[in-house]
């Protein structure tokens, strides 16, 4: 899944720090990622440069925040939506063997959505994210973590019952139901479960010995997830992810073995897959897609292709110039904070030291004069609460000549400030307050909080305002 932030408005009124930008050396690789880990609270962190025949990998820090052990190569983290790109691996795999066509709609593969709208979008338009549904649809379960044989099923007769916010080919919208579609497929035509489908037909022929589905569990040598926790971080130990999620956020995988991925998707062979249909992959789907492959985001103008990716206490970025057999791969084991604790300028800023590219800016203090304000807010909601009951004897010897709208006008603009906070806000960035605070629990409590804060001081302020009025 990708990194949400909330509040993301607050961005356009910061104030940047550069990083300047060049083809580094390892050493200063590995110093970069050392500082802004530590910067960022993350505990630990694995990277791979891949140049041609070359892999240079390393890391820092520990497993866990508190007797961890020291991450190395083989750690195996979350990678989030980058994911997505073995989803769309299989899928092409699956056309290659003559299973299926790109612009068929996928009610020819799951028959169960003939009569549902999503049942008219086409295997390409789920791919590309051109389908028809949004963001905001493709987020609504995220915190389904249910992990029986039956989810994934589930799921597709879930999105049977929606509509889809556009028509599909209509416009491009990044949604991570796409890719529980798409999984669902994988299923159905390979009549074997997704998971066992990604680690039979893709993970074990590259050797990527290190990587597996997520089976939530976390084995002893694995990157132990942390969420952002107000200065810090702190372990997660919930699941990040259930089966009908698989397709868009479930694969575990180790630095080392996410460079042979990569050097895999850019060696122009046929192997697992044709190059031809590896090409076809990393170039854009349509011009409804100019940005986005089959999996895969690309910059055609900067010859760059990515993925970011999310899960509760990870964070991962990929990027590849597949002309020049360069990539870069970084795995953080810490979500990102807000203000406090980001990570984004750890991850994109060191694939750009990697690669080459655009600066890569860092956010400045007013990110964290924004989250000091939102912590603020509840006790500044609870104060006014209690001066408006203090105030409350001299409010009375007023008398009738308190305003009757002094009654409900409290009421409604905490009425009006509870939809900003808990629906508002979180939907204008693809997200729900429980998928918010899923993935940064310390903000997640904050906006509650203020919602809370506002309700108590409303009410304080209109029982005064009726009591005045008696």
């Amino acid at each position: 899944m990708r990194s949400s932030r909330l509040f993301i408005l607050f961005i356009l009124a910061v104030l940047f720090g550069t990083l300047p930008m060049a083809h580094a050396s390892t050493a200063d690789i590995q110093t970069f990622v050392e500082r802004e880990a530590k910067a960022a609270s993350v505990p630990g962190v694995a990277y791979a440069l891949i140049d041609g025949d070359q892999v240079h990998t390393g890391h820092f820090g520990q497993t866990k925040d508190d007797g961890g052990r020291s991450v190395s190569e083989q750690t195996a983290f979350a990678i989030g939506s980058i994911s997505k790109s073995f989803t769309a691996f299989a899928i092409m795999q699956l056309r290659e063997k003559g299973l299926l066509e790109l612009d068929m709609p996928v009610s020819t593969y799951l028959p169960e959505l003939e009569k549902a709208a999503v049942g008219a979008m086409t295997v390409r338009q789920l791919l590309s994210h051109t389908s028809g549904l949004s963001i905001v649809q493709g987020n609504s379960n995220q915190t389904d973590v249910t992990t029986d044989r039956d989810a994934l099923k589930r799921r597709v007769v879930y999105l049977a019952t929606i509509t889809p916010a556009r028509a599909p080919g209509e416009v491009w919208d990044y949604s991570n139901a796409n890719y529980q579609l798409l999984s669902r497929v994988v299923e159905v035509l390979s009549a074997t479960e997704f998971g066992d489908y990604v680690e039979s037909q893709i993970l074990k022929p590259l050797g990527m010995n290190d990587s597996r589905m997520i089976d939530w569990e976390h084995g002893p040598d694995d990157a132990a997830p942390h969420r952002p926790w107000f200065w810090t971080k702190v372990q997660f130990d919930g699941r990040g992810t259930g089966r009908g999620s698989l397709g868009q956020g479930g694969v575990m995988a180790s630095a080392r073995d996410m460079a042979t991925y990569l050097n895999m998707m850019m060696n122009g062979e046929n192997d697992i897959l044709t190059a031809d249909s590896k090409a076809e992959m990393m170039q854009p789907a349509s011009s409804i897609s100019p940005s986005y492959g089959l999996g895969w985001f690309i910059a055609p103008e900067r010859g760059l292709v990515f993925h970011s990716g999310a899960n509760p206490g990870f964070e991962a970025f990929a990027s590849m110039r597949p002309d020049q057999k360069k990539g870069f791969i970084i795995l953080a084991n810490g979500g990102s904070g807000f203000g406090f604790g980001e990570t984004g300028y750890l991850r994109r800023g060191a694939a750009v030291l990697a690669l080459g590219g655009q600066d890569e800016r860092r956010p400045g203090w007013m990110m964290k004069a924004a989250f000091l304000l939102i912590v603020a807010l509840p006790l500044f909601c609870l104060l006014g609460a209690w001066r408006s009951w203090k105030r409350r004897a001299s409010i009375k010897a007023k008398g009738r000549g308190i305003a009757h709208s002094r009654i409900w006008m409290p009421l409604l603009a905490a009425v009006g400030f509870a939809y900003v906070l808990l629906i508002f806000l979180p939907g204008s960035f693809g997200v729900n307050i429980q998928t918010a605070t899923f993935f940064q629990p310390d903000l997640g409590l904050l906006l509650i909080l203020s919602a809370i804060g506002i309700a108590i001081w409303a009410a304080i302020h209109s029982l005064v305002a009726l009591y005045s009025r008696a």
